[in-house]
């Protein structure tokens, strides 16, 4: 039988302070590692939910 590896994956964790801050940090483990990404928010916006299609 041939080995497989073990994936283990954990939810994401947000790092941020808004609104003093547009900054959001992210990090995440998967197979052990652990991964950040990192954003820049540059503007936030409420878009409606009613929906014209054309």
């Amino acid at each position: 039988m041939a080995e497989q590896s073990e994936n283990i994956f954990s939810s994401h964790t947000f790092v941020y302070d808004y609104p003093n801050s547009s900054k959001i940090e992210t990090y995440y483990q998967a197979n052990r590692r652990l991964f950040s990404s990192f954003y820049n928010i540059i503007s936030l916006e409420t878009y409606s939910t009613l929906l014209k299609l054309t």
